[in-house]
């Protein structure tokens, strides 16, 4: 309060998670918090410039993935942003990590894939972003969760380079510089530094900057971590900007994934509101189970809440640690969805994101189920789940269902188990994969 001087309570903050469908849009809401996602679809279109403004923003709606505790993480910093590496986002960038040697001139166009959007129950929420943007393409998802988000991709591919000697990466976050980082590579270990450092650490399990941590839920070695020095005017965003040079201390998390990746993969979670000598032991704690993180699917589970998210790109199941398996049986039909357990019933929220294909979505579970649009075979073992996709405005948004287990919440019929077992062994085979 500028008036008073008073500072408002982050216990009134408001608490939630809101799929906007229509803008390819997403925000999760916590009293400590606030983290956005922005993509884009062939529903939607990319950023514009007008009046010689946002003159580098053709990244603006690739995924971009903020993430503010103090709401200061980015003031001002654009005119030094290296704008080939907004947070959340997958780009090319020049072969020393920073800048680019192409155009981030917006062009403003609709977006080359139609598997885009996300879920939410209105307190959590997941997002897919099927990318397809500068000659990258990649299977992207943002999974929010109460104490923080986990974001995933697989199936990144660049055909040809934008820049000689370009690399592919994924920028996890680049903010201003508040304070020292600290990072570790081994339980125990933590190494700290000041500004104006880069360094790329061998299996880096987690690092800390601003009360803000990312942890890798695998260790990594091709996260580079900086801290520096770096420059630029308001003139080359904005043509009415001053030319004056403005420096400013940046920290950066960087995810390298090589020049011309035909298969490249991430997976990190980031966790606000925490101290550096919190983190080995809340990762100790096991905080998520990642599901799938493939061509097909990608989820994680909440070990704390026990809710899961998961997006499906294509046909696919996931299992959970109970041992049931939820299996999409639509094709090339992709959707978002949240599994919430709670005893003997489970929440399903479901939104098509497939740019609101026709038709009914059907899953199947190894477990009798009751609720509307479950039908359970006893031969099979399965409950096969029918919905029929929102339409007109409401295309893309989410809805829930609500289904109760017949016996013991989570109990596996025998048929189930046999045929579940079967049904994935011949799939395994059809394609040539092995289970994980």
């Amino acid at each position: 309060d500028s008036k008073t001087n008073q500072i408002a309570s982050p216990t009134l903050g408001p608490t939630g998670n809101r799929s906007y469908w229509i803008s390819d849009y997403m925000v999760q809401q916590r009293p400590g918090y606030m983290m956005s996602l922005k993509t884009v679809s062939t529903r939607s279109n990319t950023p514009e410039t007008i009046n010689g403004e946002n003159l580098k923003g053709g990244y603006g709606t690739a995924g971009v993935n903020m993430v503010f505790r103090t709401g200061r993480e980015y003031d001002n910093i654009y005119p030094v942003w290296d704008w080939y590496r907004l947070p959340g986002t997958t780009s090319e960038r020049a072969a020393g990590g920073t800048g680019g040697a192409y155009s981030l001139l917006p062009d403003h166009h609709y977006g080359k894939t139609a598997m885009v959007g996300g879920a939410s129950n209105g307190t959590i929420g997941g997002s897919i972003y099927q990318m397809n943007e500068y000659g990258i393409t990649a299977n992207k998802s943002y999974f929010f969760f109460d104490r923080g988000e986990v974001a995933m991709g697989n199936s990144i591919k660049q055909a040809a380079a934008n820049t000689a000697g370009g690399t592919i990466g994924t920028s996890v976050n680049q903010t201003l510089l508040n304070g020292n980082v600290v990072y570790s590579t081994a339980a125990g270990q933590a190494s700290t530094i000041g500004s104006g450092q880069t360094v790329t650490p061998a299996n880096l399990r987690w690092v800390n900057h601003d009360s803000v941590g990312y942890l890798f839920l695998t260790p990594v070695s091709n996260a580079t971590i900086r801290t520096i020095q770096q420059s630029g005017n308001w003139d080359s965003i904005n043509t009415a900007g001053t030319i004056s040079t403005v420096r400013s201390n940046v920290f950066s998390l960087d995810l390298d994934h090589g020049a011309l990746p035909t298969g490249g993969s991430y997976l990190y979670a980031t966790i606000p509101n925490i101290a550096a000598n919190q983190m080995d032991t809340y990762l100790a704690s096991n905080p998520f189970t990642v599901l799938r993180n493939d061509s097909f699917a990608q989820g994680v589970t909440d070990n704390v809440s026990g809710i899961s998210e998961i997006t499906f790109f294509d046909r696919g199941a996931v299992t959970f640690a109970d041992g049931i398996t939820l299996s999409e049986t639509n094709r090339y039909h992709g959707t978002s969805v949240i599994w919430d357990p709670n005893g003997q019933t489970v929440d399903l929220s479901f939104a098509n994101v497939d740019g609101y294909a026709t038709g009914n979505f059907t899953y199947t579970v190894n477990s009798q189920l009751t609720g509307t649009g479950a039908v359970w075979n006893a031969s099979t073992g399965l409950t096969t789940i029918t919905f029929s996709p929102m339409t007109g405005t409401a295309a893309g948004s989410t809805f829930k269902r609500t289904f109760t287990f017949v016996g013991a919440a989570g109990e596996i019929p025998e048929p189930a188990m046999l045929c579940a077992m079967s049904a994935a062994a011949i799939l395994f085979r059809r394609r040539g994969l092995r289970a994980v």
